[in-house]
């Protein structure tokens, strides 16, 4: 089922050892693979990796719905990759979820594309509500939709539902998620065909994502993450998963109150357990000072870079 014969021209980054950034930090935990020739030759199976990253549940899950989607979209030749915490080797059943990009070499039509919409809801029926299906979190389109930006049919699955968009473009962070820690499950990989994204993108996405939190950050652990992550990106222009990157933030003394982003982590750690513990529950509701605190110190070092010259 799965398959890895085609990947990209980047040296590929998946589950298993340690992540580098420029410094030499590890910013994650990551698998290396062999390149030759330009091309990058995955030591393992996407099916091993998936069951290592989300169990044998979650492994079947997965190959479940990328058999239903290769078959429904065989005519279009579809290419399927995986990314974020499944890839990247910080899955947590409870609070992650399976992100994945899937693209086709030819338009997709409207009647195939509403049939596509509430697919995930449809497996999680048919397999006796497997939580695993409403976990997918990603988008459907024709290649030259997505990485051009054109105008067509995207079938769109999110935290808050799914639809159909006229136009959607990959943010920057998506984009630097793939590239480095993507995982072909079956088709082509098509990372040869997306640039990394520039300074001046990676620092807008961070602005819009400080903007998020100023406006909706409260009684929420992965806010603290989300920070975190915006600032090691900000610092270092890569990627880290959401736990390196509070660890990182704690390593360099960036978080106000400490003791907070410590707790965080543990969450993040086993939140199914710790999430239904109501202790835990009363305590989200009093973090909504120290979310905006530790914004205060994203603010501050966005503001640097500003005026360092660098333009957001």
């Amino acid at each position: 089922m799965f398959s890895v014969e085609f990947v990209s021209l980047f040296t590929e980054i998946c589950s298993g050892g340690s992540v580098w950034d420029a410094g030499g930090k590890n910013a994650g935990q990551g698998r290396e693979v062999k390149v030759s020739m330009g091309i990058v030759q995955a030591e393992r199976s996407a099916a091993e990796f998936c069951f290592e990253a989300v169990g044998e549940k979650g492994s079947r899950s997965i190959e479940k719905m990328s058999a239903r989607l290769q078959a429904m979209l065989a005519e279009y030749e579809p290419s399927m990759m995986l990314y974020g915490s499944v890839t990247m080797n910080d899955f947590k059943f409870g609070w992650s979820d399976i992100d994945f990009c899937l693209v086709t070499e030819r338009p997709i039509p409207q009647e195939l594309c509403q049939s596509l919409v509430f697919l995930r809801q449809q497996m999680a029926d048919e397999n006796d509500q497997d939580p695993f299906f409403r976990l997918f979190e990603g988008v459907i389109a024709a290649r030259e939709t997505l990485l051009s930006a054109k105008e067509d049919m995207v079938v769109y699955w999110g935290t808050s539902g799914q639809r159909i968009l006229s136009e959607f473009s990959l943010d920057p962070f998506t984009k630097m998620e793939l590239i480095r820690d993507g995982v072909l499950v079956f088709g082509r990989d098509f990372r040869n065909l997306l640039s990394f994204p520039s300074r001046a993108e990676v620092l807008r996405a961070i602005q819009r994502h400080y903007e998020a939190i100023r406006k909706y950050g409260a009684s929420d652990a992965g806010w603290l993450l989300d920070t975190a992550r915006c600032l090691y990106t900000l610092k270092t222009n890569q990627i880290a998963a959401k736990t390196a990157a509070g660890e990182w933030a704690l390593e360099h003394h960036l978080c106000p109150n400490p003791e907070v982003m410590k707790k965080a982590l543990e969450i993040r750690r086993n939140p199914e357990k710790l999430l239904k513990d109501e202790s835990v529950t009363k305590w989200l509701k009093t973090i909504t000072p120290q979310i905006q605190e530790f914004a205060d110190v994203l603010e501050n070092a966005l503001q640097k870079e500003m005026r360092s010259g660098s333009e957001v």
